[in-house]
């Protein structure tokens, strides 16, 4: 699994974390996941401008 591939795993589990929290969580762990949220996003941006994120970061079949 390639760094790309592994950005966009984060991203979709972190989502789910921060639904999760948004229910459940501390005002400190709402804090933390939309930070965290912020700099894998950035991340994500940075990979897309460069041209190395995948097309479609859903689709396993590159695996």
């Amino acid at each position: 699994m390639s760094q790309e591939r592994d950005l966009g795993v984060i991203a979709d589990v972190c989502i789910e974390a921060n639904d999760i929290i948004q229910q459940h969580g501390t005002l400190e762990m709402l804090v933390l996941i939309r930070h965290l949220l912020f700099v894998v996003g950035r991340e994500l941006a940075v990979q897309s401008k460069a041209g190395t994120a995948p097309d479609n970061p859903d689709d396993t079949s590159q695996a």
